[in-house]
């Protein structure tokens, strides 16, 4: 069994590594279109997030295996937030390809019918999805 301090200094390589990544993908997201590369990229980022995760939850695991249950509490708050963090976005990703694949689709739509939606309104869509999907996952 691995002592509980080389596991926290291993959680904490692999929660600072998370942290650089959730940076260049909140970039990816701010900067994004229906750009074959930009969508790759995403998609990259949300298995890697899907992967590190995993890692996560089993460090953790094996880090609650070796507290007192006095502890569980704390531990659970401090490896919660950043759970979600990641799990927020990996859902922003999907929600972002699917959107621009769907506005790409509804744009072609709407410009045989003459009707145009700015694309501020369109970025306005894609955040109160992304926020109600976020508050979705949370409850």
């Amino acid at each position: 069994m691995e002592d509980l301090s080389r596991l926290r200094r291993r959680r904490a390589a692999n929660r600072t590594f998370l942290n650089k990544t959730l940076e260049k993908i909140d970039q990816q997201l701010e900067d994004y279109t229906d750009d074959k590369s930009k969508k790759a990229k995403l998609k990259a980022f949300r298995d890697t997030l899907n992967e590190k995760l995993g890692v996560l939850n089993e460090l953790n695991a094996k880090i609650l295996d070796q507290l007192d249950e006095d502890d569980f509490e704390k531990e659970i708050d401090e490896t919660s937030e950043l759970k979600m963090t990641i799990q927020e976005r990996i859902a922003n990703i999907e929600l972002a390809i699917k959107r621009v694949y769907s506005l790409h689709e509804s744009s072609s739509s709407r410009e045989s019918s003459s009707s145009h939606e700015s694309g501020s309104s369109q970025v306005s869509n894609l955040f109160f999805s992304v926020f109600f999907f976020a508050i979705t996952l949370m409850t």
